[in-house]
């Protein structure tokens, strides 16, 4: 996932990847790990539970959630707005 992050030419060979994969109920992050999706003010040692709850007393809003995120090309939602949208569907 590294590739993803650091060259644009690999993270666009992957997204018909990612959109397949997806598309059968599969999410996985193009940045890593959910804590690689971490506001930059949330701690990044101590227990994993622990972080995550201070990341996410850092995230108040919708706004700020949709901030947390890049799309993963142009004309997209952020990341993690279409993976919230592809674990919900149909509930």
């Amino acid at each position: 996932m590294r590739a993803c992050r650091e060259d644009a030419e690999s993270r666009t060979a992957m997204l018909p990847v990612l959109d397949a994969l997806r598309g059968q109920g599969i999410c996985v992050l193009a940045n890593g790990a959910i804590e690689d999706y971490y506001p930059a003010q949330a701690p990044t040692s101590g227990p994993k539970p622990e972080r995550a709850l201070m990341a996410t007393n850092l995230v108040p809003d919708h706004v700020t959630a949709a901030g947390v995120s890049q799309p993963l090309t142009d004309g997209r939602d952020p990341e993690l707005v279409e993976v919230c949208r592809a674990l919900f569907d149909g509930l």
